[in-house]
């Protein structure tokens, strides 16, 4: 998927349901800190992009969002991440 197909993505009404149904399953709250406002849902993995699973999402604030993007892109990572960083990735969200 390129990334304007996966902006594109995120534009959609399929997209936008899976959102609300994550957020609704984390309970309307970031699984980081617990905050309420300026929620994102993450992909824990980008392998099902259009086909995700519910446990490939999770709901963040925008700041811890960007705080994971950040930690992500300081390993100089681009869109075809190697496993072993989102399986750190992954561990340390599996633990929220």
């Amino acid at each position: 998927m390129t990334r304007e197909q996966y902006h594109a993505y995120l534009s959609s009404k399929a997209w936008s349901r899976k959102r609300d149904r994550v957020i609704r399953r984390d309970k309307g709250s970031c699984r980081t800190c617990g905050v309420s406002t300026h929620l994102e849902v993450h992909h824990r993995t980008y392998a099902r992009v259009g086909r995700e699973r519910m446990g490939d999402l999770i709901t963040l604030c925008s700041s811890c969002h960007s705080a994971v993007t950040r930690s992500i892109r300081s390993r100089q990572v681009d869109q075809h991440w190697p496993d072993g960083v989102m399986s750190a990735v992954n561990a340390l969200l599996a633990r929220l």
